[in-house]
């Protein structure tokens, strides 16, 4: 089966800078069936349309 792959950070910066300013890092990935991907991005473009976002 072939997988897309995505991931994502938020505050990388906790790794490297001195001062610690935000106490959490978070890391997240999702692993989604290839064929599924336009199906998902369309799912999520009708969420984005629908929130206003």
């Amino acid at each position: 089966m072939d997988l897309e792959i995505y991931c994502a950070e938020c505050r990388p910066e906790l790794f490297s800078s001195r001062e610690k300013t935000v106490r959490y890092l978070s890391i997240g990935g999702i692993w989604i069936p290839a064929h599924d991907r336009q199906k998902i991005k369309n799912s999520i473009q009708n969420l984005r349309k629908k929130y206003n976002v």
